[in-house]
């Protein structure tokens, strides 16, 4: 038997059929796999922005960076205002360090710092400068 172009046979119907891909067609074991890979790939995708997460921690001066008064007069400390990346203020956790000797001609060092959640250090100096 010799078949015309324009011919329709009924194999030629149920082997594209077969061969279509089709959600009705996975079977439960299929749809098990598939739930698992996803579940997978969302631990994953946690994992790694859990960990590359980073705790910024930032203090900012208020004022300038290095001061200069002169000798017999008083110091007042401009202040600081720490943030953390979800801009909440920390100027409780501020440890300031150092002290200005106004009776002496010097360069005098304070420094400001912060432990964030893993357990890095965060600084930031102010530099005041005695002269006569």
């Amino acid at each position: 038997m010799y078949f015309n172009e324009k011919e329709e046979t009924n194999i030629d119907h149920q082997f594209e059929d077969e061969n279509k891909f089709s959600l009705k067609n996975l079977k439960p074991v299929h749809w098990i796999i598939a739930g698992i890979v996803l579940l997978v790939a969302i631990i994953v995708i946690v994992v790694v922005v859990i960990l590359t997460k980073k705790d910024k921690y930032v203090i900012e001066l208020v004022g300038e960076e290095k001061i200069t008064i002169t000798i017999g007069s008083q110091y007042i400390e401009p202040g600081y205002e720490v943030f953390d990346s979800a801009d909440q203020n920390l100027k409780q956790k501020v440890k300031v360090s150092g002290k200005v000797d106004t009776s002496k001609v010097g360069t005098y060092e304070i420094t400001y710092s912060v432990v964030n959640s893993r357990n890095k250090t965060i600084t930031a100096k102010r530099y005041v400068i005695v002269k006569k």
